[in-house]
């Protein structure tokens, strides 16, 4: 109702009574934890009094399976609240939570598995991001056997993060690659990376660029609508590195398959090109993008000429107030679960200033 100040003497009445423990103790916190959300991606005071309210509720909650459902409504509004938060040399500070609400997420078994998978690899980059290389090995022995029976379509991510940082037995990546195409055309982009980000390519680069090529030629998109958008992404992704790598041939090839699957997309071949012109390869080795969510996500800031909604659905993201994911049919009502959640919080007090709402604008474009 725009009464933050109303709220607030709420909640403090509220406590200062001490009333019966009971699923309003958790909501309070809950309340709390809106009406102090951080001002400023500077404040760093009111991000850590922010985030320990979270945890308060959170604890509360998983105590009791009755509360179950606060820890999930805390977990939607807690990433909602951080999302801002996650730029260089802020990650290491999202550790401590983010692991904890994976772990409690885990502990009341909530059948949300693809927010559950999308937190895994949200900890993951961060762990990355903090310069943790062991302790993000150490969670995928857990995160990558977890995202891949339950929910198949985000482990192809799981997987190329794990390639491109060695978090996994290398033979057995290499093993991995072997069950599927779009692992194969992963494994082959991802080595590749790996080796630019430390200025080491190997002398047959233009051979793994025509063997991932020719893994996707031989990938039969008409099967399903899922299959068509995964290997869009792969050829959008093959594309660029091959730009990166000065393969104009193979980058040609990939385009040209992409406007043959899709004909929307359009003006592709050129917005790539003036790209190539303005993007020098120590960029790309270094941004560390972490799958194709982050790397199509940058290609849209650094590509002025390519229009993302021009491109088609299968190169945007869906507007997940609360993560950044891939519009899918079967995960509609759980974003819309999570969607709601926020809307309806939003309600008890607006706190978020115009620089959070414009990063939550940018960020998340379909769905």
């Amino acid at each position: 109702m725009g009464h933050p100040a109303l709220s607030d003497d709420c909640l403090r009445m509220y406590f200062k009574v001490k009333g019966p423990v009971t699923q309003f103790l958790g909501r309070a916190h809950l309340c709390r934890a809106q009406l102090c959300a951080p001002k400023s991606t500077e404040n760093l005071e009111e991000f850590e009094n922010c985030v320990t309210q979270y945890m308060k509720a959170i604890n509360f909650a998983k105590a009791e399976p009755r509360y179950y459902f606060l820890v999930y409504n805390a977990s939607v509004l807690y990433w909602h609240m951080v999302r801002p938060f996650l730029k260089p040399g802020f990650h290491h500070r999202l550790l401590s939570s983010l692991a904890q609400i994976v772990s409690v997420l885990h502990q009341t078994e909530e059948e949300d598995k693809d927010w559950r998978a999308e937190l895994m690899l949200e900890l993951l980059d961060c762990y990355l991001q903090a310069g943790k290389k062991d302790e993000a090995a150490k969670f995928c022995v857990t995160a990558a056997p977890f995202i891949k029976a339950n929910v198949p379509h985000r482990y192809r991510h799981m997987y190329s993060v794990m390639v491109r940082h060695g978090l996994a037995d290398e033979q057995q990546l290499a093993e991995e690659k072997k069950t599927s195409t779009s692992l194969a055309v992963t494994y082959h982009i991802n080595v590749l990376k790996a080796k630019l980000d430390k200025n080491e390519l190997p002398e047959d680069v233009g051979a793994i660029l025509k063997e991932a090529y020719g893994h996707l030629s031989s990938y039969n998109h008409q099967r399903s609508p899922a299959v068509r958008e995964e290997k869009i992404l792969l050829l959008f992704e093959l594309a660029r590195l091959s730009l990166a790598l000065k393969c104009e041939e193979i980058a040609s090839a990939c385009l040209s398959d992409l406007q043959s699957v899709d004909g929307r997309v359009r003006g592709l071949r050129r917005a790539l090109g003036e790209a190539a012109l303005t993007v020098e390869e120590p960029t790309v080795s270094a941004e560390a993008d972490l799958g194709w969510r982050s790397c199509v996500g940058r290609q849209h800031r650094a590509f002025p000429a390519l229009e993302l909604p021009a491109v088609s659905p299968w190169l945007a993201f869906s507007p997940c107030p609360t993560g950044e994911g891939l519009s899918r049919p079967d995960l509609d009502c759980t974003a819309w679960k999570r969607d709601s959640i926020i809307r309806c919080t939003d309600i008890i007090t607006d706190t978020h200033n115009k620089e959070t709402r414009r990063h939550q604008r940018d960020t998340t474009i379909f769905q």
